[in-house]
C-alpha cells in the first residue's frame, strides 16, 4: 500500500477506467474524458492536504485498488474504495478502510468520513461495520449503469483522545 503521488497518475486512470468496467459501484463523473495530464494534476493538488488523501494498493508496480477520501460539502470525509476483481476477497479493500480510519484519527482535519454503499452488497457493509463506521441512514441511488438501487449511508467519526 502506499499514497498515491503524482507520478502515479497514468497508473490511477488506467486503474480507474479498468474498475468501471468490472463494477456497477464506480461512479467517477467525466472518466472517459479524463487525461494523463489532469490526473497527475489531480493527485498534485491533494498531495498536501489534511483533509484528502488517495491511497494504493499494490502488487508489484500494478495498483490493484484504490481508496480516496476527499472532502465533500458537509465538512465530511466521503470515502471511495474500489479494487480489481481478480483481487476481491483478498483483503485489500479492509486493508485500505482501515488505513484511512488511522488516518482519520491521526493526520486528519476531518471530523468524520462518510460513504454509500449498496445494500446488496452486503460484505463490504460487514466490513465498515467492523472497522466502526455506523449507518446513519439510506436512500435511493443509482449506480453507474443507471440502475435505482437502496444506498446505505454510513459514518464514523474521528475519535478524540
Amino acid at each position: 500500500m502506499k499514497t498515491a503521488t503524482v507520478d502515479d497518475g497514468p497508473a490511477v486512470l488506467d486503474l480507474l477506467k479498468q474498475l468501471q468496467t468490472e463494477s456497477n459501484v464506480v461512479l467517477i463523473a467525466h472518466l472517459q474524458s479524463m487525461t494523463k495530464e489532469k490526473a497527475r494534476a489531480d493527485l498534485d493538488q491533494l498531495s498536501d492536504r489534511d483533509d484528502a488523501i488517495v491511497l494504493l494498493a499494490m502488487v508489484g508496480q500494478l495498483p490493484v485498488g484504490i481508496l480516496t477520501v476527499t472532502p465533500a460539502a458537509d465538512g465530511q470525509g466521503e470515502l471511495g474504495v474500489a479494487i480489481l476483481k481478480d483481487y476481491w476477497h483478498n483483503g485489500i479493500g479492509t486493508m485500505l478502510v482501515d488505513e484511512a480510519v488511522y488516518w482519520l484519527n491521526h493526520f486528519s482535519s476531518l471530523p468524520s468520513i462518510k460513504l454509500d454503499v449498496f445494500a446488496d452488497n452486503e460484505r463490504a457493509y460487514a466490513i465498515y461495520q467492523r472497522l466502526g463506521f455506523k449507518e446513519v441512514g439510506r436512500r435511493q441511488a443509482e449506480d453507474s449503469r443507471g440502475q435505482l438501487q437502496t444506498a446505505i449511508m454510513m459514518q464514523i467519526k474521528r475519535q478524540t483522545e
